[in-house]
């Protein structure tokens, strides 16, 4: 079977890299028949930097998810399973679990359920949401699996955390709605949170978005269990549990403690739902377009490009190949220039290349009306000719 490549992390790479480039090389990487026209191969091994990176930070991971763990076990209400060496171990979120659960919930109402590391299955009519249906493709064009957040939290206790009347729902068709009153006396609040190795102030956009892709995929496997009348998933009270030291972690003697000691990080349901929303237009976007060539995508070359394992290909694009002149470069390999100053340079100023720029730049009039660009023209200077010479330049008497 297909190694997935619909996931969270697909979803993130493109945040941060905003480039549809190497999005449209993961969504095709297991059919290339249905999105790249011609078809032709591309690099799949991430550059070693990359995997020592990785390994790293997983390592780290899972070493404080199990300090976490360690003092969530303690607390009451806890629903989890060990393997045979003791370590928590994955469950399934099924009908007969969540029944179970909304039973007891519904007998007392101020218990909270916390589920540790439960699974459950996406059903495949989520991506028939993104994917709209083609003549020309009868199967779905990514591979997924099932998703495993790291803290489930069942209970209407949890309310109290949120403003009155405050209480909003991811609904199965990823649209957001206010819960009723009447309906908090028959349905369970669900909420996720996920552990990270992350210091509070460095959750961002990627975790957001990690949320919110759970947030909606459990919504749609709620209702496709038809169990929509007894459960709802929050949009408002969802985040990260970020790095604490393990003395911090052993002051949570409650669910409450969660929040009362901000100990997870709340993230803005607004903002996420603007940031996925986005990303899945973009991707249905490319979807729609395809098959396609490779060249047609745009890319957004930038000093992070160095771990992409799809580099080699965009050079090409931009015209880095063997034995080529560096003056016939492409204007976007400048480096540390951002994507809208490089193509200010090609569709307004006609600089095409690491010559144009070279030969040119000092052609570009300063207007009266300020431009991002007026402040970078002596830096691009200075880029173009590092890159074609080959050597260090340094900035002349006054433009420091």
């Amino acid at each position: 079977m297909a190694k997935s490549n619909f996931t969270k992390t697909l979803l993130q790479s493109y945040i941060i890299t905003n480039c549809e480039r190497r999005l449209f090389f993961e969504l095709g990487r297991n059919k290339p028949k249905l999105w790249f026209d011609p078809v032709r191969p591309i690099p799949m091994k991430p550059p070693e930097r990359l995997i020592f990176q990785r390994k790293y930070l997983i390592e780290k991971g899972k070493e404080y998810e199990k300090e976490v763990y360690t003092c969530l076990k303690k607390l009451d209400n806890e629903q989890f399973k060990k393997d045979i060496n003791g370590n928590l171990a994955n469950s399934n979120l099924n009908t007969t679990s969540i029944n179970n659960y909304y039973d007891t919930l519904t007998k007392e109402p101020k218990k909270t359920l916390t589920l540790l590391e439960y699974q459950y299955s996406i059903p495949q009519s989520f991506f028939s949401q993104i994917f709209a249906v083609k003549p020309s493709a009868t199967i779905l064009p990514v591979d997924y699996s099932d998703q495993r957040p790291d803290i489930l939290l069942l209970g209407n206790d949890l309310n109290k955390f949120l403003g009155s009347d405050q209480n909003f729902e991811i609904t199965n068709s990823g649209t957001v709605r206010k819960v009723p009153s009447n309906e908090l006396n028959t349905r369970i609040g669900i909420t996720i949170f996920d552990i990270k190795y992350v210091q509070d102030d460095h959750v961002g956009k990627k975790h957001f978005l990690e949320i919110f892709y759970y947030l909606k995929t459990l919504a749609v496997q709620i209702k496709d269990l038809g169990l929509q009348n007894k459960y709802y998933i929050r949009a408002n009270l969802n985040g990260i549990f970020p790095y604490h030291t393990f003395k911090e972690l052993n002051n949570l003697k409650s669910v409450d403690d969660l929040f009362d000691l901000e100990l997870v990080n709340i993230i803005s349901w607004k903002e996420a739902d603007r940031i996925y929303l986005h990303v899945v237009e973009i991707i249905k976007g490319l979807w729609q377009n395809s098959p396609c060539p490779i060249e047609q995508i745009d890319l957004n070359f930038h000093q992070g490009c160095g771990y992409c394992q799809y580099i080699n290909d965009c050079k090409i694009t931009l015209g880095i190949k063997n034995g080529s002149d560096s003056r016939s470069w492409s204007s976007r390999v400048l480096p540390f220039t951002s994507k809208s100053i490089a193509e200010q340079l090609i569709e307004e100023y006609n600089l095409h290349t690491i010559g144009d720029v070279l030969d040119n730049v000092d052609a570009i009039t300063i207007g009266s009306i300020p431009k991002p660009i007026y402040s970078e023209l002596p830096t691009l200077k200075m880029k173009a000719e590092a890159l074609i010479y080959d050597r260090v330049v340094f900035p002349q008497p006054g433009q420091t």
